[in-house]
């Protein structure tokens, strides 16, 4: 299932772009169902990438301030997402 990082910026159409990939890469995944990274302090979804050569992996939370490698991969429903972005 691909991952998200910013699930509130997605439109419609690229949320059920995502749910279609998904569906033919997974074969048996959930199709109301999306994985995606939160922050391990706040749990939002929208954290921003912002390094990866010599330090490895981080990510920057723009809610609470969290700067780090660690990012928690969880799994959500479509439904919650649009509700979350305001489209539904």
């Amino acid at each position: 299932m691909p991952e998200i990082d910013d699930p509130d910026a997605l439109s419609d159409d690229e949320l059920d772009a995502l749910l279609q990939k998904s569906l033919e890469t997974d074969g048996e995944a959930d199709p109301k169902t999306v994985k995606v990274l939160e922050c391990p302090e706040c749990e939002r979804s929208d954290l921003s990438y912002i390094a990866a050569f010599e330090t490895g992996h981080k990510y920057q939370c723009p809610h609470c301030g969290y700067i780090g490698a660690l990012a928690v991969e969880r799994e959500r429903s479509v439904d919650e997402l649009r509700r979350q972005a305001g489209l539904e």
